[in-house]
């Protein structure tokens, strides 16, 4: 009877211990994806910047356009289409990037509201699916 109930504790201590390491598996890999949010939300402010940057400077050559147009019209004219074409270059980053920080975001809740037999069963969300092939 002893030996029994001995053999039961310790499949459950081995249970235990594998459900311990799943947990510690899915934490390392949140930390993972939280450490490319935080990357991804680093440049994010870093195309913000640059941005907001490449705005004012189109809306300082926007004035210097009207003030001299006569004398500098070609050479303006050009300095605006390439800040302009730069402007739409920084927005399609930025709305890349945003895209990306969303899908990492429903990852992470995906990943966190994951009960407890899908861990069990080694069931992970179709986020974490499409990530696993994105990466």
């Amino acid at each position: 009877m002893k030996k029994k109930e001995k053999k039961e504790d310790s499949d459950k201590d081995q249970i235990i211990k594998k459900m311990e390491e799943k947990i510690h598996y899915q934490n390392q890999a949140i930390n993972r994806i939280n450490e490319k949010l935080s990357q991804c939300l680093d440049r994010l402010g870093e195309i913000r910047q640059e941005k907001e940057i490449l705005e004012n400077k189109i809306k300082e050559l926007e004035i210097r356009e009207m003030d001299f147009k006569l004398l500098k019209h070609d050479k303006l004219q050009n300095d605006y289409d390439k800040m302009n074409h730069r402007a739409q270059v920084t927005k399609e980053q930025l709305d890349n990037a945003r895209n990306h920080i969303l899908f990492l975001e429903k990852v992470l809740h995906d990943m966190e509201n994951r009960r407890m037999m899908d861990y069990i069963k080694k069931r992970y969300p179709e986020s974490w699916v499409e990530y696993k092939k994105r990466a």
